[in-house]
């Protein structure tokens, strides 16, 4: 129709920023499925390392968004959601330190983020698919979910192993060590 809707409001004041240089906060992103879009959805408190985040999913145009997975927690965030056949992927992100700093707001997170992946069929609780913290590019078209692993690809390789799991059998197989990008269709 060529209409266009505003599907979420995201605030962010800098002023309770969690973490220095402000590019320290992975990307959130946002899948659509048809006519239903899940995204990750933040909000920094004012002490900045307690941070409130939550997937969230919502039937355009005109549906209730639904909170899926919400966690309000010091140094974590839930991002980078994908969705397909009723299933949805995303990863967890948390900073490795918490520390006190002598500046508003009183303390930050440090450290390189680290990631592990969670999924969910909708109506169901999440089951979390790995705890290694060296997962990216989490997806899923519904009945299989990759996921690049660094931890899985070879010394000195700027690269990851990619990872498939079979969400029927449980199967997971490594098909990659060597991968730099990847797409699942």
């Amino acid at each position: 129709t060529g209409r266009v809707s505003k599907v979420a409001k995201q605030p962010y004041l800098l002023a309770n920023h969690p973490c220095s240089p402000q590019s320290c906060v992975p990307p959130v992103e946002f899948s659509l499925d048809g006519s239903t879009v899940v995204w990750s959805h933040f909000r920094f408190t004012s002490y900045g390392d307690l941070m409130a985040s939550a997937i969230r999913l919502r039937t355009l145009p005109h549906g209730k968004v639904r909170t899926l997975y919400s966690t309000n927690a010091y140094c974590e965030m839930q991002i980078d959601p994908d969705f397909a056949g009723g299933r949805v992927v995303w990863l967890t992100a948390s900073w490795p330190q918490d520390v006190s700093v002598n500046s508003s707001p009183p303390r930050q997170c440090e450290g390189t983020v680290e990631t592990t992946a969670l999924t969910m069929r909708l109506g169901q609780p999440p089951i979390s698919l790995t705890t290694d913290g060296t997962i990216h590019d989490v997806q899923t078209n519904g009945t299989f979910i990759t996921w690049e692993d660094t931890a899985a690809s070879p010394p000195g390789c700027v690269c990851s192993g990619l990872v498939l799991l079979h969400t029927r059998t449980g199967q997971r197989i490594i098909i990659d060590r060597t991968v730099t990008a990847s797409v699942l269709t």
